[in-house]
């Protein structure tokens, strides 16, 4: 089972918020532990979250697949079962917009998802693989019994290879599936 984590992995949460702020995108500080877009900005969190709240469901159906998105789910859907695993944000609107997204962006009806902030409760052992970008969630995730990756993003400890993130990724895959072949072709990182 691979479950793929949706804002990072799959779509740009940090450009739509940026956008949506009115702000450019900021060039994270690798050295810091904190992978909150609100630090980065100088903004409270609740001047982040504000603006999102109110733009409610469009936000979260208009966030901007990364230009990998749909290929790198195919390729994972060869190898396994995959379950979109996503934690959305404490208003409803969040819920309802992420389902939506995978709607728009994967078919009409499509229910392969989970939603929930607690992932590592789906790590029942190795067979369980969590893609995401968060460290805490890979951390927990590992911790639990599973085999988290962490999908290189500039805010989190694969930040040196966020410049070819699904190819660190599918590097990381071909351990666990050793007669794999990744697909030759990459799409760049739009990070």
């Amino acid at each position: 089972m691979i479950y793929l984590d949706m804002d990072g992995p799959s779509c740009n949460w940090t450009k739509a918020t940026c956008k949506l702020l009115g702000r450019k995108v900021p060039k994270f500080n690798a050295n810091r532990t904190s992978q909150r877009l609100n630090v980065e900005l100088g903004i409270s969190s609740s001047d982040m979250w504000k603006p999102i709240e109110k733009a409610g469901v469009d936000f979260w159906l208009n966030i901007p697949p990364h230009p990998w998105f749909k290929d790198f789910y195919r390729e994972l859907c060869r190898l396994d079962e995959v379950l979109f695993l996503t934690s959305p944000s404490h208003v409803a609107s969040a819920s309802m917009g992420k389902v939506m997204w995978l709607e728009r962006h994967i078919e009409k009806g499509f229910r392969d998802y989970i939603l929930t902030k607690h992932k590592h409760r789906l790590a029942k052992d190795s067979s369980c693989i969590l893609i995401d970008d968060h460290n805490g969630n890979i951390d927990a995730f590992n911790q639990a019994g599973g085999i988290g990756i962490l999908f290189p993003a500039p805010w989190n400890r694969q930040f040196r290879n966020s410049g070819r993130a699904v190819e660190y990724v599918y590097e990381q895959l071909k351990l666990i599936y050793p007669r794999w072949t990744p697909p030759l072709q990459l799409v760049e990182s739009d990070y």
